[in-house]
């Protein structure tokens, strides 16, 4: 009886830091993917909102100061972390939507059609990324272990 209490103990102190450890690590994962999320996002309506002040002559330089460099290291880290299909394909959709509008208002510097349908697809683009990271990290958060991200299968 005791040496099978020894055993029992000895492998619930080995164990028990790993299962641990595992845990941790899921919720730094989860953390940083949160993170990153939340900055695509802000950069992306950063973005949105200087486009709008230089279509409402506010402002001449604001699409040119904006923080393209911030932008895609959170796109960058976004892209390592996170595996989901969904999210990855609104990634790859937000920024394409925001090349394409940030070609058509440095083309035309006018508020005309192309621009306007430019801006809405950059907006539904957004919604659409922020939705299925919105899911993604919420599935996170409540354990769910379907929810993809790498080394938690």
């Amino acid at each position: 009886m005791g040496l099978v209490g020894v055993v029992a103990g000895a492998t619930i102190a080995m164990v028990g830091p790993y299962v641990v450890g595992r845990a941790e690590a899921r919720e730094r994962l989860g953390t940083l993917l949160l993170e990153q999320c939340s900055q695509l996002v802000a950069l992306s309506e950063d973005y949105r909102n200087r486009i709008w002040e230089e279509r409402n002559a506010l402002s001449e330089t604001a699409v040119a100061d904006w923080d393209l460099p911030a932008y895609r290291l959170a796109q960058a880290r976004l892209k390592i972390l996170c595996t989901s299909e969904p999210v990855l394909a609104s990634v790859t959709n937000l920024q394409q939507t925001g090349i394409a509008l940030g070609r058509e208002w440095r083309l035309s510097r006018t508020d005309g059609p192309a621009v306007e349908t430019a801006w809405k697809a950059h907006r539904k683009a957004l919604d659409d990324f922020t939705a299925h990271g919105s899911s993604l990290v919420l599935a996170r958060l409540r354990g769910d272990r379907k929810a993809s991200l790498p080394f938690t299968r």
